[in-house]
C-alpha cells in the first residue's frame, strides 16, 4: 500500500517531541542534582552526621560484578561493530571493575583487619571512578570511529588491562607511603584527598559529559549516548556529594554507594536496548531478505516462463498470420453467402482475439512493450463490466462503482481490459458460493501522479499464507480444471509493463481488494496508430517473398497477386540470394528465420553486394521479443512486418516500399 512519508524540511510533531522530552529530562536531572548537593551543604542533616571513612565497599561488590559483565558484553559487541565505543567501554569497565575488587579487598571500613593499610583504598576508589568516566568519555566522543581488531587482538587487549590493573595495585602500595596521606583520624578524607579526588575524577566526569552532549542532546540523537551520559551524571553526583559530606550512614553515604552500581546498570541497559533494536533490525532485514528472495524467485519463474512463452508466441504467429490472411482474402470474394460471411467475420474476430492473447503473453514474458494510446480508464472499466454483466446477473452479484472522472492515461486499452477481466472473474469465482450473491465494488481515483483502480469483493478473502504467492505463475486456489494460475501473473505483468504496480490485501470484515496504480504519463510514450485504409493504387511491382512456412508463403503470394503484383516466392535464404543475384525486385519481403541462411545472413550479403537493393527490404518476423533480434532490426533501420499481420498491413508495407525511392543503405 502507499505509505505517506513526511515532507522533508518540515519537522513534524513526532520528530520534535523526543527532543523536547530529552531537554525536559536533562533539566530535571540537573535540578535534582543541584538540589541534592544543596541539601548536603545545609545544616539540615547535622544531627545525622557521623564520621565515616572515605569509601562504601559493600556497594562496590555489585558494581564490580556488573562492570566485569559489561566488559564482556562490550567485547562481544566489538566482534560485530569493530568500533571505538565497544573497545573503550570494554577496557574501561574491565579496569574499573578490577579496581573496585581491589577496593573491596582492602577493607578500609572494617576494624579487625590486620595487615591492611586503609590508606591505599582511596586510590583504588578514585581510580575506579576515573576509569569508568574516561571510558564513557571515549565512547561518547569517538564511538562511531572504526577500530578493527581480530579475536586474538581482543584477547591481548583484555590481558593488557589485567596487567595494567595489577600494575596500578602494586604501584599504589609502593607509592602510598611516599605521598601525602589521603585519610586522617578518625578515618575521614583529608582536604588533599578531597581536592585531588574532586579535581581528577570530577574533571573526568565533566570531560565525559561534555563529549556526550552532542549525541545526547543534539540533532544526532543517539539513545546509547543518552544512557552513557546518564550514567556519568549519576556517578558524578554521587562522588561530589560524598566529597562534600563524607559522613557514615548519611544521605551522601547511601547515594555514593548506590551511584556506582546504578550508573553501571544504565550502561547495561544501553547494551540490552541496543541488542533489542539490533534484533528488531535483523528481523526486519530477514523479512526484506525473504521479500527479495520471493521477488528473485518470481523473476526466475517469469524468466523461464518468458522463454517458453516467447517460443510459443513465435510458433503461433505463423499459423495465425496464415489464418488471418486467408480469412481476409476469402472475405474479399464476391457473392459469399450471408451465413458464410458471418462465420468468416467470427473467424476474423477470433484471430484478432488470439493475436491479443499472444501479445499479452509477450507482456508476461517482459519482452514486448504495450502499444499505448490515450485511453479513458473509466470507460475501460465500464466496458469491461458490461462484458461481465451477464455472469454477474446469473450469479446474483451486485456491482457498485465509484468512478472519479480520472485523467486519461497512456495505455494499451486491450491489455487493461484483460487485467480487469481477470480481476472480475476471480472476484466472481470467490463470491459464487456466497448465499444471496455478493457485491463487487470498483473505484477509480487520482493518487498523486497515478490513476488508482480498486477492485474489491465481499467473498471469503485470500488465505494469509497465499497472499505472498498470489501473483506467481501457475499458482491458483481454484479447483482442478477451473483455473490455470496465469491470470494474475499476466495481469501484474501488464501493469508493470505500463510502469505501474498492483497490490492485494484482505479487507477486514469483507473479502479481498486488488489495487492498481497506473502512471498518467506526459505524452512522450510511443504511440501505435490505428491502421489507415489506403486507396487503391495503379502501381504494381515485382515482389520477392522469402518465407519458409508453406501455408503462410502461399497466403502472402495470393494476397499480393490479387492486387496485381508480380510475385515470386522462395523458402530459403540460399534460394533468395540466387534469385537476387540474377534479378531485380521492387520490394523484398524477407523472413528472419530461415532453414539454411537466415534473413540476417541474406541482409548482410545484399548489403555488401547491392546497397540500393537492401533499401527495398521489408523484414517479416514473429521474433521481435529477443534482444538480439530487436538490436539487429534497429541497426538495419528497415520496416518490419511483425507477425501475425493483416492484409491491410501487408499491402501497406508493399505500397510504402513501392512509393519510396530506394536509397543505398550504408553498412
Amino acid at each position: 500500500m502507499v505509505r505517506r512519508e513526511p515532507e522533508r524540511g518540515r519537522p513534524s510533531a513526532e520528530s520534535g517531541t523526543p527532543s523536547a522530552l530529552r531537554w525536559s529530562l536533562s533539566a530535571c536531572v540537573l535540578i535534582g542534582g543541584l538540589a541534592y548537593e544543596a541539601v548536603l551543604l545545609s545544616p539540615l542533616l547535622a544531627p545525622y552526621r557521623f564520621p565515616t571513612p572515605y569509601a562504601v565497599p559493600i556497594f562496590d561488590a555489585p558494581f564490580a560484578l556488573v562492570g566485569l559483565g559489561i566488559a564482556y558484553l562490550c567485547l562481544e559487541r566489538h566482534r560485530v561493530r569493530q568500533d571505538v565505543r565497544s573497545a573503550a567501554l570494554a577496557a574501561a569497565m574491565l579496569l574499573a571493575g578490577l579496581l573496585a575488587v581491589a577496593h573491596v579487598v582492602a577493607q578500609p571500613d572494617y576494624p579487625g583487619s590486620p595487615g591492611v593499610r586503609a590508606g591505599v583504598a582511596p586510590y583504588f576508589f578514585f581510580l575506579s571512578y576515573a576509569a569508568g568516566l574516561v571510558g564513557i568519555g571515549l565512547a561518547s566522543r569517538y564511538g562511531s570511529r572504526r577500530l578493527a581488531l581480530s579475536d586474538s587482538a581482543r584477547r591481548l587487549a583484555a590481558l593488557g588491562v589485567l596487567v595494567l590493573a595489577a600494575a596500578l595495585v602494586l604501584g599504589v602500595q609502593r607509592a602510598e607511603p611516599l605521598l601525602p596521606s589521603l585519610i586522617m583520624a578518625p578515618g575521614r578524607l583529608t582536604p588533599f584527598a578531597i581536592a585531588v579526588g574532586g579535581i581528577v575524577v570530577g574533571g573526568a566526569g565533566v570531560w565525559a559529559l561534555w563529549g556526550a552532549r552532542r549525541g545526547a542532546l543534539g540533532q544526532g540523537h543517539d539513545p546509547f549516548t543518552v544512557l552513557l551520559c546518564l550514567a556519568a551524571v549519576i556517578w558524578t553526583l554521587g562522588l561530589v556529594g560524598f566529597l562534600i559530606a563524607p559522613f557514615r550512614y548519611g544521605v551522601s553515604w547511601y547515594v555514593a554507594g548506590l551511584a556506582r552500581p546504578v550508573g553501571a546498570a544504565m550502561i547495561f541497559v544501553a547494551l540490552i536496548r541496543e541488542q533489542a533494536r539490533l534484533y528488531a533490525e535483523i528481523e526486519a532485514n530477514l523479512e526484506r531478505l525473504k521479500e527479495t528472495q520471493a521477488q528473485l524467485m518470481q523473476a526466475d519463474k517469469l524468466a523461464a516462463l518468458g522463454t517458453l512463452l516467447s517460443g510459443m508466441a513465435h510458433e503461433l504467429n505463423n499459423p495465425l498470420s496464415t489464418i488471418l490472411l486467408s480469412v481476409q482474402l476469402a472475405k474479399q470474394q464476391a457473392r459469399l453467402p450471408a451465413g458464410l460471411r458471418e462465420r468468416l467475420d467470427v473467424a476474423e474476430e477470433e484471430c484478432d482475439r488470439a493475436l491479443r492473447i499472444v501479445r499479452n503473453l509477450l507482456v508476461l514474458a517482459r519482452r514486448k512493450p504495450p502499444e499505448r494510446i490515450r485511453v479513458d480508464v473509466d470507460e475501460i472499466v465500464r466496458a469491461t463490466l458490461a462484458l461481465e454483466a451477464p455472469e454477474f446477473d446469473l450469479n446474483r452479484i451486485r456491482v457498485t462503482t465509484a468512478l472519479g472522472a480520472v485523467p486519461h492515461i497512456w495505455a494499451d486499452a486491450h491489455q487493461l481490459q484483460q487485467v480487469l477481466l481477470n480481476l472480475f472473474t476471480n472476484a466472481l469465482h470467490a463470491m459464487r458460493t456466497r448465499p444471496g450473491g455478493g457485491e463487487l465494488t470498483v473505484r477509480s481515483s487520482r493518487a498523486r501522479g497515478d490513476v488508482k483502480i480498486e477492485v474489491e469483493d465481499d467473498g471469503p478473502g485470500i488465505p494469509p499464507d497465499h497472499l505472498g504467492r498470489i501473483f506467481d505463475p501457475f499458482f491458483t486456489t481454484k479447483s482442478a480444471g477451473e483455473g490455470t494460475g496465469l491470470g494474475l501473473s499476466l495481469s501484474i505483468g501488464i501493469v508493470e509493463g505500463h510502469g505501474g504496480r498492483m497490490t492485494v490485501e484482505n479487507v477486514p470484515g469483507r473479502g479481498a481488494r486488488f489495487t492498481i496504480y497506473l502512471p498518467i504519463g506526459d505524452g512522450t510514450e510511443t504511440r501505435e496508430t490505428a491502421p489507415v485504409s489506403r486507396p487503391e493504387r495503379d502501381r504494381r511491382g515485382r515482389v520477392l517473398v522469402v518465407e519458409d512456412e508453406v501455408n503462410l508463403r502461399e497466403a502472402v503470394v495470393d494476397v499480393l497477386a490479387s492486387r496485381g503484383h508480380r510475385v515470386e516466392a522462395v523458402a530459403s535464404g540460399r534460394e533468395a540470394m540466387a534469385r537476387l543475384e540474377n534479378g531485380r525486385y521492387d520490394m523484398i519481403a524477407l523472413d528472419l528465420r530461415l532453414p539454411d541462411a537466415d534473413g540476417r545472413t541474406v541482409w548482410e550479403w545484399l548489403l555488401a553486394r547491392d546497397p540500393s537493393a537492401a533499401g527495398r527490404v521489408v523484414f517479416m518476423t514473429g521474433d521481435t521479443m529477443s534482444p538480439e533480434t530487436q538490436q539487429f532490426l534497429d541497426a538495419a533501420g528497415r520496416p518490419v512486418l511483425a507477425k501475425p499481420f493483416t492484409v491491410d498491413r501487408l499491402l501497406g508495407a508493399v505500397e510504402a516500399a513501392l512509393d519510396t525511392p530506394p536509397a543505398a543503405v550504408r553498412a
